[in-house]
């Protein structure tokens, strides 16, 4: 079964996909409660007409709010998906992931291999080894292009 998880064989797009999500799982909180914010002001009542404008988005504003309530739940559900697989994981893909795919860190190859005290090829294993992991539990489950929007910037 691991050797499984181990064969998958990702495009570079697709790796890229999978880098940018475990950067973004350390903002997710934030990101996740900004969108929350933002749905409770879509309550208030929007007297413009949008339909037929170029913003696709309905101007009822209880449709708004539950668009906006459908997408945080998809955001709620990804987190805890990416949290049980974070907990899932080695002591050292687990520090790949807190390291190099943390916005404040962004520790190179170099410096992260020193951190672990291991060779710059086996760190490379690690951290393939982890994306690949976290490629096989998302399957195509979950659309994560939402965490590339505007929108859903904190």
């Amino acid at each position: 079964m691991q050797d499984e998880l181990l064969n998958t064989k990702l495009s570079k797009k697709e790796r890229k996909r999978i880098e940018r999500l475990l950067m973004d799982y350390h903002r997710m909180p934030s990101k996740i409660e900004s969108a929350k914010m933002r749905a409770e002001q879509a309550v208030t009542a929007s007297y413009t007409v949008q339909e037929g404008s170029r913003n696709a988005s309905p101007s009822d504003p209880t449709a708004n709010l539950a668009i906006k309530r459908d997408e945080i739940g998809q955001m709620e559900r990804l987190k805890k998906l990416l949290d049980d697989q974070h907990d899932l994981l080695t002591d050292d893909e687990r520090d790949i992931w807190d390291h190099v795919y943390h916005p404040r860190h962004r520790f190179t190859p170099e410096r992260m291999a020193q951190e672990l005290s291991i060779s710059r090829g086996h760190y490379f294993y690690l951290r393939n080894r982890l994306i690949s992991q976290v490629a096989s539990v998302l399957e195509g489950r979950y659309d994560v292009q939402f965490w590339e929007s505007d929108r859903h910037d904190g």
